[in-house]
């Protein structure tokens, strides 16, 4: 069955047996080639004006600096092999998502091929440009080889095709989305690492925040919304929610405040109407008592008792609001769903003590205000580099 193979001249037709990673060598674990390509992806996004145009290029590029992958990489002990051919399964939703996990499966020195969605976005086509030309560059011709990009539609029989070549898949993307690829034929022994439907929150101590100088108030703010305005806060490490712990009189104040930091951001036209369809249905059903538009940021408080995150939440820069007594009184919102909690106003030995509690099923990663986006091998629970290698112990 044929697919569309995506190279710097367009999209062309192959079989899956004519990609070359198919038949390709696997790279050695940490390959100082693979290390070149990386800083030279790097500098790419960092530095052409094509890119700069969107902050989430940069980021990435940010996060490939050898500085960054060797806090990652320079933790790994022991002999490590590469699985083989690795294939993703992208979101629709996160144009960059990708790209964490290739390289991730690229470092260990699998060969890759990644399924890209069908729905193209500047951003993506931006990212694909940039990815092709540094790859095409003679230097790297070995990784060229032994990785590609394609796209076949949901129903195309490509896909049991390619599942069955498969020795590890990662699999982003809704729950439904997921079962139905892991339920694609697939090798014994094939590696599955999915990243299903999650959702994250931020929480915050209303004491320190009342203690708090104008200045870190500021900040606190400035945090909040960076990490819930790249992706229309579609990303599964954005808040969708806050959690206000304790004294709520300055609570207006910090959602007044992230509304100033989104004031001019650029915004779909339809946003207003989508964060007003939700809030009005959140309020109609009695799972909220309030809402108001601060800036492009629509908060809308919740009753005692509503979910941490509606299911139905859309993104689109909409904050509900709980407000709890204690820290402690979070663990009963908290379910398996919960990704990342960002927190501050706490110090990190009470969020460890509260972490502790047997009854949060939940919560994959801890960190401060600002940083939910930041991407780790650490990922969902999983340890990425070691999940997409073999280990050999020699006794």
């Amino acid at each position: 069955m044929n697919v569309l193979r995506i190279t710097e001249q367009g999209r062309q037709p192959v079989s899956l047996s004519e990609l070359p990673a198919v038949q390709a060598t696997n790279l050695p674990a940490l390959a100082d080639q693979v290390i070149a390509f990386t800083q030279a992806l790097s500098a790419a996004l960092m530095q052409r004006s094509a890119c700069r145009e969107f902050d989430e290029l940069v980021a990435l590029g940010f996060w490939l600096r050898k500085a960054s992958l060797t806090r990652f990489t320079g933790s790994l002990n022991g002999t490590f092999k590469p699985l083989g051919l690795v294939v993703h399964y992208t979101p629709a939703n996160v144009d960059t998502m990708f790209v964490y996990s290739w390289v991730c499966a690229l470092l260990m020195g699998n060969r890759n091929i990644v399924r890209l969605s069908s729905q193209q976005s500047a951003l993506q086509q931006t990212l694909l440009h940039t990815l092709l030309d540094v790859l095409n560059a003679a230097e790297f011709s070995d990784i060229a080889n032994a990785n590609q990009f394609i796209q076949y539609d949901h129903n195309s029989e490509s896909g049991d095709e390619l599942s069955v070549l498969a020795d590890a898949r990662v699999l982003w993307g809704g729950d439904d989305s997921v079962l139905r690829i892991r339920e694609l034929p697939c090798k014994p022994r094939c590696r599955d690492i999915s990243f299903a439907d999650r959702h994250s929150a931020c929480v915050i101590n209303g004491e320190a925040f009342s203690g708090a100088t104008t200045e870190q108030q500021a900040r606190l703010a400035e945090g909040i919304w960076r990490d819930m305005q790249p992706y229309l806060q579609q990303a599964c490490s954005s808040p969708r929610a806050l959690v206000w712990v304790g004294d709520n009189r300055a609570k207006v104040a910090l959602l007044e405040a992230i509304g100033r930091c989104a004031h001019s951001a650029n915004a779909p036209e339809t946003l207003r109407n989508e964060q007003l369809v939700f809030s009005q249905w959140l309020v109609a059903s009695g799972e909220a008592t309030a809402y108001q538009f601060n800036g492009r940021v629509c908060s809308i408080e919740l009753s005692s008792g509503a979910a941490l995150v509606s299911p139905a939440h859309p993104g689109n820069w909409i904050l509900p609001v709980h407000s709890i007594s204690s820290l402690n009184d979070l663990a009963a919102l908290t379910t398996p769903k919960l990704q990342t909690l960002s927190y501050w106003g706490f110090a990190k030995d009470d969020m460890v003590k509260f972490l502790a509690q047997p009854s949060i099923t939940g919560i994959d990663r801890v960190v401060p205000v600002g940083e939910a986006l930041q991407f780790s091998p650490d990922w969902d629970g999983y340890e990425l580099l070691t999940q997409l290698a073999r280990k050999v112990v020699v006794l």
